[in-house]
This record gives C-alpha cells, structure tokens and sequence, in this order.
C-alpha cells in the first residue's frame, strides 16, 4: 500500500512520465489537446493512488456532465470512449498498486466472476474471430461501472459516507439540469406532435435518466430528513431538495421518456411499500391516473392507446420495436450454434431490449448467468434490507434496493446493463450499500477516516 510518505515520490515518478509520454504525443501528433487529455488520464490514476476518495467523488461529480461531450474526440478517441476504459483500467490500477484486500466483503466473489465471464466469453468471441473493438466495447459497457463497486468499497465507511456519495451525484445532475432548461426546445425531437427536449445530448435518454435518479434520490433523502429524530430539520435544506425534485420531475415530464418515467414510478412504489407507507402509494397512484389523461401524455401515447383498442396492428407499439424484435430473433435463429451460445456483438444492431440484448451480446450461456447473478445481488439486498434492525440503515437498503428492482420496468424498450451513467450510480449505490453491511448507523461514532471493521460476508 502507498503511504503519505511514499507520495512525493510517486509524484516525481507519475509527473516525468505523464511529461514524457505528453511531449512523445505532441511530437507524434502535433496537437496539444492529445497531450492534455494524456496527462488528464494519468492525472486521474495519480488522484486514485493517492486518495481514492478524492477520485471517485471528482468522476461522480463529472460523469454526467461528461455525456455532453458525446461528439468530442481525442486523437480519434470519444471522450466517452476515453472515460469509460480509463476508469475501470485506472481502478484496477489501483486496487493492484495499493494491494487492496476485498475478500472479506460480500458480493465480491460472485461480482468478480460475472466480470470474468463476460471477459471470458468475449476472449472466445474474439479468438473465434469476432470484432476486437466491438467485442471490447461490448464488455466494458457491462462491467466498466462495476469500478464504482470498488472504489465505493475504498472509500465508504458509515453512512454519512454513503449519503456524501448520493450527495455528489445529485450536485452533478444540477448543472444537467439547469442546462436541460436553458436550452429550451435547442435540438429538441418531435414525436407525432409532441416536442422532447434533449438538450445538448445525444437523445432523449440521458436527460431523462438523469432527471429520474434526481427525483429519486432527493425522495430519499426527503425521508431521511422525517426519520432522523436528534435534531430539527433544516427548512432551508427540506425547501431546496424539493425544489431539486420538481424541476427534476418537470425535467423528466419534458422528455416524454416512457421507460424512465416507468422506472421512476415503479421504484417509488416499491420504496413507499417497503416503509408501509400506503398514503403516499396511493396518492402516487392517484398522479399517473391524473398525468395519462394530459393532452400531451394521449399523444405520447397514441400508438400504445389504438393497440388497446384494437385499432392498430401490435407491432407499432413502442415506436414499431416489436417489429424490429421479431427481425433480430429471426436472424439470431439462422445464426450459428457457436454463436446462440456465446453472442455476437454487433451483428444484428441494438434490440432495445435487455433480455434480446442479454441473449445476443453474452449468448444463451452468458445471459442466463448474467439473470443468475442479478437475482443474486436482488436477493442479497432484499435479505439485507429484512435482517436490518437500525432505521436508517434499513431505509437505506429499502432504498438501493427499490431502484435496482424498479429500473427493470425500462427493459422492454432499454438496455439499463449497458446505459454507463445509470450503470454508474447503481453500482456506486450497492458498493455503499455492501461497504455498511452489518454496520448500522455510525453517522455520529465513525469517522470517515477512520478503518473499516471487518465487513460480513455473502
């Protein structure tokens, strides 16, 4: 492990490098900008090393501001591309460097080798001679956010902890959110009469995932704020997130994003039965009946509205996606037996299905390990979230928990495994929430500095 006293070498060692390789980059390329972005990736490595927590609060604050930059390169490279393969090669990095143990942790066994079966069966794919890049890529953006995993394993210590950790997520999304309404209608969509705004990012979704983790997390921590009995609440505090919740909300409203909204309403649901709070069920219930009879909801929804009523052929619902399924399934029949049982990414286009994507990109072989060990994770938390005794601590699980099983709502027309800023959080949250495991609520007696007791195991 690095300790404070070896930094300043590192320091030297990681600044001579990071000069030489930028200067080899100018000279090679002639553009400045390449170097930078060399020198900001070692950067990142450099930051981890030193104070992993620093690191991962810096991405989590960035990431979804990173989506912006869909369009920009670096010698070649997105910046997406770049972030998405740096984190996780940075952690690993890490994690070897510093000699970090997390074996005693629950969930890293089962975690660490459904990682190494998706690398595993894309190094057969490509060995069979399937695309390198595609097949890479395929990998990473199903496992590149379990570095969150990890570094939330490094870094939270207690609750107070985790909460700064949903905290910085949430100040990222502001930014996303004041720029989603500056931008007005800018690049907005039109969909049948209906405008959906997307801001300056690459479609729909972004926003609307980013609008709907918001809404999630300040409810959250709106629920904290009436648990936490030791001190009154700050009006300050409660009339901010709210107001963090309705623009969030609005947000959400704007991008006329089925899938989301659909997670979104799935997972507080869950959330408010798992507390027994059956009012505020109902009065959610009472919202969507009153939101589907909005004039512009019937439009969004006037393909799935004549399907109903028998006025229109069942494959134009979801924008004409079943359409699209039935081509894929058709073409993955005709495909080889090698190639039903360890995938091909790529070959036959994105299905925006997670179950079609599962089976296409991992095989039947990987996508039935991959159910197997989501349900895993699911039951884990679920079981957590039963054997917690402190408040908090249980409204914490209750939490992690409902989002990861609400967001199963967006798979008929989502790939969520693959949508890297969702993948991101969700990973970032189970990281906390196996980090606390057994633990209890020690926002008051346990430091963030101070070193973690031995965690419970799986």
């Amino acid at each position: 492990m690095v300790t404070r006293a070896l930094a300043p070498v590192w320091l030297f060692v990681i600044s001579i490098c990071a000069i030489g390789i930028a200067s080899a980059q100018v000279a090679i390329s002639g553009n400045p900008v390449v170097a930078i972005g060399v020198v900001l990736l070692l950067g990142a490595m450099f930051t981890m090393l030193i104070h992993p927590a620093a690191a991962m609060f810096a991405l989590i604050a960035a990431r979804f501001s990173f989506d912006m930059a869909w369009d920009q390169r670096i010698a070649g490279l997105g910046i997406l591309d770049i972030v998405g393969a740096g984190v996780p090669v940075a952690t690993l990095f890490v994690v070897v460097i510093r000699r970090v143990d997390f074996s005693r942790y629950a969930l890293v066994r089962p975690i660490t080798g459904w990682v190494a079966m998706v690398w595993g069966l894309a190094a057969i794919r490509m060995a069979a001679g399937g695309d390198p890049l595609t097949t890479v890529e395929s990998a990473l953006r199903f496992t590149g956010g379990v570095a969150m995993f990890f570094l939330a394993l490094m870094v939270v210590r207690n609750l107070r902890d985790a909460h700064r950790v949903m905290f910085t997520w949430l100040l990222g999304a502001i930014p996303i959110i004041i720029v989603f309404y500056a931008a007005g209608n800018q690049g907005a969509m039109e969909y049948h009469g209906v405008i959906r705004r997307k801001a300056r990012f690459f479609d729909v979704v972004t926003p609307a995932i980013v609008a709907a983790l918001s809404v999630l997390t300040c409810t959250y921590f709106l629920a904290r704020v009436r648990l936490d009995k030791k001190e009154k609440p700050d009006p300050r505090r409660i009339a901010a997130i709210v107001l963090v919740t309705m623009l969030a909300a609005q947000m959400l409203f704007h991008t006329f994003s089925n899938a989301m909204a659909g997670t979104t309403c799935f997972a507080l649901l869950l959330f408010f039965v798992a507390r027994r709070r059956f009012v505020l069920v109902g009065l959610l219930l009472l919202t969507m009946a009153a939101l589907s009879q909005h004039p512009l909801i019937q439009k969004r929804w006037w393909r799935e509205m004549e399907i109903a009523s028998g006025n229109m052929d069942p494959v134009a619902f979801a924008s004409g996606r079943p359409d699209r399924w039935r081509r894929i399934i058709t073409k993955y029949e005709a495909s080889t037996t090698a190639s039903k049982i360890i995938g091909v990414h790529g070959a036959w286009g994105n299905p925006e299905n997670q179950a079609l994507q599962l089976m296409f990109d991992l095989g039947l072989a990987g996508g039935l390990l991959t159910l197997v060990f989501l349900a895993w994770v699911t039951w884990s938390l679920l079981r957590w979230w039963r054997e917690a005794t402190d408040p908090p601590l249980r409204l914490f699980y209750a939490f992690v928990l409902s989002t990861a099983v609400g967001s199963v709502a967006a798979w008929l027309t989502m790939t969520m495994l693959c949508m890297v800023n969702f993948q991101w959080w969700m990973w970032s949250m189970i990281g906390c929430a196996v980090a606390m495991r057994g633990w209890g609520d020690q926002e008051q007696t346990a430091p963030a500095t101070t070193a973690a007791p031995a965690p419970a195991t799986s």
